[in-house]
């Protein structure tokens, strides 16, 4: 069949046409997929500042209490760091939170993320002040759920239970003060973290314990490493041995005391943070960076220093800077 001249070129045109639509579709995201959609919300929800950066997205995968993966739609798959928290580690990873291990308090955290997000039919919200914050690899975002009708802030649930540390990040440190507040009324209302019998009893649950951290070295940290330090005091009538005892930051930072360290009664043993030859009652921790924070109310950083029995039962704090004295430290000082 002959097609005419005039035919052929209205066909030409057509398909020149069809094919520019499909180079147009493939190259503008937001006519191939659904475009990552970024819009401000209240960095706090019922709290009208100050305002952040967000991002919906669907749930992947719990990592644990404190890490999840999810779908950004037209920004594909991320892991997500919660930002301003840090629950204690997990150890075995599985969708059968039954199968889940790790220490002490890690699947409480767990717990309680997943259920909130399943509650929020697997839909969050990432909301962060800058979209570039990381740790490690991960992006930290505050992630928020919608449940009735309204949206809940999951990291700021998980530390007013006591199911994770307030963790202070001088990026995104919006909500740097809402969190201090509500660990220190965690630690004043003992639950969680802060039970000090919630991973069982003992050893020498009867031994008043009291730790101190010396934040601010004299001159510059950085180069005074040794002048952090954190002391553990007996305030007991006997030996306090700390054999599988270990002090921590904020952070993830441990120093595990060696076997054989007991601490008489009315004595004390010192940790600094920096390097140098253990004795008796001193010991170095070993780092060649400051580990604590010193205080800034700009953005409202503080930091805290809190001892582990063998169990992983938090047996005695201090946290700055304080908000709530029943909630700075497990014992007034002396």
């Amino acid at each position: 069949m002959r097609v005419s001249r005039g035919v052929k070129g209205r066909l030409a045109g057509l398909v020149v046409a069809a094919l520019s639509a499909l180079v147009a579709a493939c190259l503008v995201p937001g006519r191939a997929r659904a475009a990552s959609q970024i819009f401000q919300v209240p960095c706090m929800p019922g709290q009208a500042q100050p305002t952040c950066y967000a991002e919906d997205a669907q749930l992947d995968f719990v990592d644990d209490g404190d890490t999840i993966d999810v779908r950004i739609p037209g920004a594909g798959n991320h892991r997500i760091r919660f930002t301003g928290v840090n629950a204690t580690e997990q150890s075995v990873y599985n969708s059968n939170l039954a199968r889940q291990q790790g220490e002490c308090h890690a699947l409480n955290a767990n717990y309680l993320t997943t259920s909130l997000i399943r509650r929020s039919h697997d839909q969050v919200r990432l909301v962060y002040q800058n979209k570039l914050t990381r740790a490690g690899n991960r992006f930290v975002k505050d992630i928020q759920v919608f449940i009735r009708g309204s949206w809940h802030d999951l990291n700021g649930l998980l530390v007013s239970r006591g199911d994770a540390l307030f963790l202070p990040n001088s990026n995104e440190y919006a909500w740097n003060r809402e969190y201090m507040y509500l660990m220190q009324q965690a630690a004043a209302r003992r639950i969680g973290l802060f039970d000090p019998t919630f991973c069982g009893y003992g050893p020498d649950q009867d031994i008043p314990i009291q730790v101190t951290v010396h934040w601010n070295a004299k001159g510059n940290d950085t180069v005074n490493v040794n002048g952090e330090y954190v002391r553990v005091y007996n305030r007991g009538l006997r030996p306090l041995s700390l054999n599988g005892w270990w002090v921590r930051d904020s952070a993830t930072k441990r120093f595990h005391f060696p076997t054989g360290v007991t601490i008489q009664p009315g004595d004390h043993a010192t940790v600094h943070v920096g390097r140098g030859t253990d004795s008796f009652d001193t010991f170095y921790w070993g780092v060649h960076y400051p580990l604590f924070n010193n205080i800034n109310n700009a953005k409202q950083i503080g930091d805290g220093a809190y001892l582990f029995d063998p169990q992983g039962d938090l047996r005695a704090w201090q946290i700055y800077p304080c908000r709530i004295q029943a909630g700075c430290t497990n014992l007034p000082p002396s």
